[in-house]
């Protein structure tokens, strides 16, 4: 009987423990802003660079480049003009190579790639000509993904109707695109 009690006693501590941590977690953070569009969508708005965290996060008037100064996101680099979720979409993934920051933003009408180089002595990025370019999509898509392979191709993936898709750049600076291919 005693046992039993102290199972008993040991799993009502732990399921308190665990019922606590969301609220621990959830109070370690503070709200920017309203960030819609980035809460339930596989997309990267996060990198690491020049030994300091940035993000691409749409503040509801403007998608734009932040970089974390201690424990304040300070506001960077204006990307475009808010990126209105449709559809519960996302609205932007970011891919730091090491070289180029690429940011792919999303909308109904024109998904667009953005390329930005980066200065290290003047820790500022620079969007670099030619870009934006179209990235090309079938409409009834949520979301996109992009990553680059080892030869340097972009790969952007995303789902119309009830097919997965891929489409990748075609030349080395990144502008032209392929036709998607349904997997």
């Amino acid at each position: 009987m005693v046992f039993r009690t102290r199972g008993a006693a040991c799993a009502i501590a732990l399921a308190l423990v665990l019922a606590a941590l969301p609220n621990v977690a959830g109070a370690q953070g503070s709200l920017m802003f309203d960030t819609k569009g980035t809460s339930d969508k596989p997309q990267s708005k996060l990198w690491v660079n020049n030994d300091a965290w940035w993000g691409c996060l749409n503040n509801n008037t403007k998608l734009a480049i932040y970089k974390l100064n201690g424990t304040t996101w300070t506001h960077i680099l204006d990307v475009a003009n808010a990126v209105l979720p449709f559809d519960k979409g996302g609205i932007c993934d970011v891919l730091w190579d090491g070289t180029n920051l690429f940011v792919a933003t999303y909308s109904a009408t024109t998904p667009k790639l953005y390329k930005y180089s980066y200065d290290s002595v003047t820790d500022t990025y620079t969007l670099l000509a030619g870009f934006p370019v179209n990235i090309p999509m079938l409409a009834g898509s949520e979301t996109l993904v992009i990553d680059k392979d080892s030869l340097g191709r972009l790969w952007c993936t995303y789902k119309a109707g009830t097919k997965i898709y891929v489409t990748y750049t075609t030349s080395g600076n990144h502008t032209t695109w392929g036709a998607a291919l349904a997997l």
